[in-house]
Order: C-alpha cells, then structure tokens, then sequence
C-alpha cells in the first residue's frame, strides 16, 4: 500500500486521469475540449487574484469561470449532445469518526468506500450552473475505482459548513442561491468546505457511457485502474495509527483488496 502525500499528489493524480482521459474515447464518436479555471485563465493575473478571494464564492458570475468543468464533451454520433465532464479524484476515505456518525444518521448502512468527496462550493456550481455535467469519478478506496454519473442523479450525503453539518432542508443549491463563506482548517490546498457525495448513485465507467451510446476503451480503462491501485489511500497527519487500520481493514472487507 502506497500513502499519496497531499495536495500535491491528489493533482497530479487529477493530471494523469486527465491526460488518459483522451484515449477513453473513440475519436470517431466524441470530442473533448479543453475548458476549466486553468484554460480560461490562462495568462490572466488579476483573474487568478480575484478568484482566490472570499468574494469569488458569492457571485454566479464568478463561480461559472472558478468551478468551470475541466472538458467540454461533444458527442458527434446521432443524436448529437453537449456535456460538460470535470474529474474528480478521491485518495482519503472519510475517517473521522464524529462526519461518519452524521452520515449514517442520515443515509444508514451507507459504505465506506461508497462515502467521495467533493468542494462544496464546487457541487453548488455544477448543479446550479452546470446541470449537464458528467462526474468521473476515480476513487483509490471504491471496489470500481472508475464510475460516471450525471450531477443532477447524484446523491449528497453530507455538507461540511462553519458550525458542523448543513440543514439538507435549506441547502442553498435547491434555491440557486449561497452557503456562508468559510474554512476547512484541517484540510489542505484551498481549505475549501467539501461534501461528502454517495458513490453508489454512481455507475460503472463504461457502463454509464454505454447508456450514452458511447463506447469506452477497455484497455485504457484497465491501464487507470492499475494507477489508482498503486496510488493507495492518504491519511492526514492527525489520523492516529490505530484509526488507520480500522478505515484500511473495513475497506478490505467491502471489495478493496488491494490496499
């Protein structure tokens, strides 16, 4: 078992998904088009400032450029269709046991390795702004490792907000509106307040495409997966040994032998 290293490693796992991305596809049934913060921005100075301030977080104007997807797809087969798909990648399964309590309270008998994570201003984004998105997900600690799902049939386990858990029953997104500015102080990278999303509303990969007539790559499909195995978990540096082991034995028990 391999422990990634942070941030760091969550990106540049985020950039080999990305850069395999391409052959996922056949040429002839789809094109993907560059998009995401990093493409719009790119050379732009005082975008990246203003993005990195509080105030980006409260304008929808903003949040189309900040949480833009990472590609534009563009199906070419009959009947043709326009989606977004962003990448998200998922290391560190959820450990803490007090969130793991507000979880289950909420959604019982949900797995742990069905628990992904995501920013929480991100999802309000797709949703709001971006409700034909495809979430790919690669997860190190999900028997699948690779699944897909439209935003708008994935369930929301879990919102993280200043005072602990958000009320689902005011959830901001369902108004199109906010959540209140804060931060993840135990986090990494932009300490952004993350949810928690059920990866079991996902789909396997090539299964969710085939649902858009698409076909995958089978071969590419085994070469990421083999990647993701070798990435392993990462815990943070506050998570006790014992805790560790409890987390990697449960994932063990629910499919993911190879940690």
């Amino acid at each position: 078992m391999n422990i990634t290293n942070g941030f760091t490693s969550r990106y540049s796992l985020s950039d080999i998904v990305a850069n395999k991305i391409y052959e996922l596809f056949d040429k002839d049934e789809v094109e993907l088009i560059p998009f995401g913060f990093e493409n719009i921005s790119k050379g732009n100075e005082e975008l990246k400032k203003f993005i990195n301030t509080p105030e980006s977080n409260l304008s929808h104007s903003a949040m189309i450029v900040k949480f833009a997807p990472d590609f534009i797809l563009f199906k070419k087969k009959n009947p043709q269709e326009v989606y977004f798909l962003e990448i998200k990648v998922s290391v560190t399964p959820l450990w803490a046991s007090h969130n793991l309590e507000e979880i289950n309270a909420l959604h019982p008998n949900t797995k742990l390795s069905d628990i992904g994570i995501v920013a929480r201003e991100a999802w309000n984004a797709y949703n709001t702004l971006f409700p034909n998105t495809i979430i790919l997900s690669a997860c190190t600690y999900n028997p699948f490792l690779l699944k897909a799902q439209l935003v708008n049939q994935i369930r929301c386990l879990r919102c993280n907000g200043k005072n602990g858990m958000e009320d689902c029953s005011q959830c901001p997104i369902k108004s199109h509106e906010f959540f209140e500015y804060s931060r993840n102080y135990n986090a990494e990278g932009s300490q952004t307040q993350h949810t928690n999303l059920d990866l079991s509303s996902f789909m396997e990969v090539e299964k969710f495409f085939k649902t858009l007539d698409l076909h995958i790559n089978s071969t590419c499909i085994l070469d990421l997966e083999k990647i993701l195995k070798e990435q392993g978990v990462k815990f943070p540096q506050n998570c006790y040994e014992n805790i560790k082991i409890k987390i990697l034995n449960q994932l063990k028990k629910e499919g993911c032998d190879w940690l």
